[in-house]
């Protein structure tokens, strides 16, 4: 179960946790994956929006706190920044599903249109429907499979595998963006550009031993105030956040490093291994020593 976890980025059981995709296996911003489920996708979110199509069975989703179930030929999209989950609807089912998560940049210079939806989107002022049913699901699912036999499979002869590629995308973007809505309320985007200070904040400062006090200062708000809005963003406090996102720092550091793993606990802000090991184990359900064997 373990080594499923460490393969398939993003869905390691850390609360709250904001994930960044690899980009840079290929010439294109596109990450895809399809495969059976065996274990639930954990709460998280991303800058880059993220499609999921069911293949076979069923599974519940829940977007900010709104939760639908996705049957076969039913789509699940999640707009930039959105904290969502998946996990199975039936465990006494299979279910197989594909997903594919893409920068938003790879739609640059498509059209005036185009980019305004997709500056819209980036400040949360627009927003994709959770989920999309019949033909639209389907047409957009169909999208979906191309992207992934393109990204795992030998290109044709005679073809641009880039070109081919970036057609699909922009085709599953024109249905996914006919489909979305523009959001009045400033809230959203106020939400969005939260959580993009907490982030880079906490991606300069991971290693220090930061403070909620620190953090709230440093982003102009008073403690009380910005523990409030923490946890209507992240669904978690700041504590249990910066915990879980030092373990993930951890299992990607010892894993490019080669780190022992003391010298990974100090690398990401743990001066205490034991700590660390009870830290590591709450948030993936195992040791440190056994998970990395």
């Amino acid at each position: 179960m373990f080594d499923y976890h460490k393969d398939f980025y993003g869905a390691l059981p850390l609360h709250a946790t904001i994930t960044r995709y690899d980009f840079t296996t290929g010439d294109l911003p596109v990450w895809v994956k399809k495969s059976p489920v065996c274990v639930p996708i954990w709460i998280h979110n991303h800058e880059a929006p993220e499609f999921i199509y069911v293949t076979k069975g069923s599974m519940t989703i829940e977007v900010n706190g709104e939760r639908a179930t996705l049957n076969e030929g039913d789509l699940m999209l999640v707009s930039p920044c959105d904290l969502h989950l998946a996990e199975f609807a039936d465990k006494t089912k299979s279910l197989e599903y594909c997903c594919v998560i893409f920068e938003l940049s790879i739609l640059n210079g498509c059209g005036k249109t185009v980019n305004q939806m997709l500056t819209e989107l980036r400040s949360g002022t627009r927003r994709f429907p959770i989920t999309l049913t019949g033909t639209p699901a389907r047409e957009a699912g169909t999208q979906m499979l191309t992207i992934e036999h393109l990204k795992n499979s030998p290109a044709p002869q005679n073809t641009i595998p880039d070109l081919e590629l970036s057609a699909a995308v922009s085709r599953l973007m024109s249905i996914s963006l006919a489909a979305s809505f523009p959001v009045t309320s400033t809230s959203n985007s106020d939400r969005l550009a939260f959580i993009r200070s907490v982030n880079r904040y906490m991606h300069i400062h991971l290693t220090e031993n930061i403070t909620t006090a620190q953090i709230s200062s440093a982003l102009g708000f008073s403690k009380g105030y910005f523990c409030a809005l923490f946890k209507r963003s992240f669904g978690t406090t700041f504590t249990e956040h910066l915990r879980a996102q030092r373990i993930r720092a951890a299992i990607e550091k010892h894993i490019s490093d080669n780190l022992s793993l003391s010298e990974t606990a100090a690398s990401v802000g743990f001066s205490d291994y034991a700590y660390f090991s009870r830290c590591f184990k709450k948030y993936t359900g195992i040791a440190p020593s056994k998970y990395f064997k």
